[in-house]
């Protein structure tokens, strides 16, 4: 009898793993080896598998810490559009973030374009699965802060104002993170509290204005107010689907941001701070965003009221130039289809 034919996909999945571990042990040289190993391998996988859009984002990810900006921007690119093909917007996202900081040092105009294509983007991912709610606090994180490189940017070519108005977008964006981000971290707690006081068959205390309020629209809308739908919440096993009468309950519990309340655009005239937290930002663009901090003084951030229009920066971000030129095109065309 024959030896069992090795399974195709084991040393792909070695190598991930171990690029996994040398990445939180801080060894990116030899975690961007290992990921390069597993790509070697996907061409030996079934066509189904050879898609591995993290794999790509991984590395970019450590080719920008090693100062591989074209390869960290090669495999970011490549990361959005397989994100792309499965459906994935919200990393799709935070794949054209990677790509705005990678291709930074060689290709401004295309790291510029990226960063527009955040702005416009941002709001696009929607989804109903708590889980994801981590993925879209790093999309909110990733796009304040473009905001604030955009804004060195734009001063760095002599746009004054509008770097003024991308700096303070990115300034009340970044405050808006880190209070909901510390919001969702006590709602989390206070639900974690009443689950042990449930335990113990003790009195719950009223549900807070949110909870309320979603299970009063989940009765409204014909929905169980106690269905997981409504209640489900980060890093807690509940049903996805039932298969012959088996619960299939997920493994890989995953968890809220860790807000730095002390994150703000404030840290960002802080040369160290850019250096030792922001690794994955160029340098030519750490010193635009010291220069920037130098020729103007922080002014107190504002905050919008809830509802109201957002910051002038975050509606007013597109080249004035190209937005000219398609609208003298529009105008061509209309002028041509009204002529015939």
């Amino acid at each position: 009898q024959g030896a069992a034919s090795a399974d195709p996909s084991e040393l792909p999945r070695t190598y991930l793993a171990r690029a996994a571990l040398n990445e939180k042990l801080g060894r990116y040289a030899a975690a961007e080896a290992d990921l390069t190993g597993a790509e070697a391998q996907l061409e030996n996988l079934p066509r189904v598998a050879q898609t591995n859009p993290l794999l790509y984002k991984n590395r970019a990810n450590d080719r920008m810490r090693l100062g591989r900006w074209d390869d960290a921007a090669t495999d970011a690119l490549e990361a959005e559009e397989q994100f792309t093909t499965i459906g994935d917007k919200i990393r799709r996202t935070l794949s054209a973030a990677d790509a705005a900081l990678a291709l930074y040092p060689s290709d401004k105009e295309g790291s510029v374009e990226k960063m527009r294509q955040v702005f416009r983007e941002k709001g696009l991912p929607t989804t109903n699965n708590p889980d994801d709610i981590p993925l879209l606090q790093e999309l909110s994180r990733a796009d304040a802060e473009l905001h604030i490189a955009y804004a060195a940017d734009l001063f760095a070519n002599g746009q004054k104002t509008r770097a003024k108005e991308q700096w303070e977008s990115g300034c009340i964006r970044l405050e808006a993170y880190v209070q909901d981000g510390k919001a969702r971290l006590e709602e989390e707690q206070k639900l974690q509290r009443d689950d042990v006081r449930k335990e113990m068959g003790q009195p719950l205390p009223p549900p807070s204005l949110e909870m309320g309020f979603k299970k009063w629209n989940a009765a409204v809308s014909g929905l169980d107010p106690d269905s997981p739908y409504v209640t489900q919440r980060p890093g807690q096993s509940f049903y996805f689907y039932k298969v012959d009468g088996k619960k299939e309950v997920r493994t890989e519990p995953v968890t809220l941001a860790q807000v730095d309340e002390r994150l703000s655009c404030v840290r960002f005239r802080d040369e160290r701070f850019l250096t030792e937290s922001r690794p994955l930002w160029p340098k030519e663009l750490t010193n635009n965003v010291l220069a920037y901090a130098e020729a103007n003084p922080q002014e107190k951030i504002v905050m919008p009221k809830k509802g109201s229009v957002p910051s002038k920066g975050e509606l007013d971000f597109e080249d004035p130039e190209t937005v000219l030129k398609a609208k003298a095109v529009s105008e061509e065309a209309g002028e041509k289809a009204a002529s015939r």
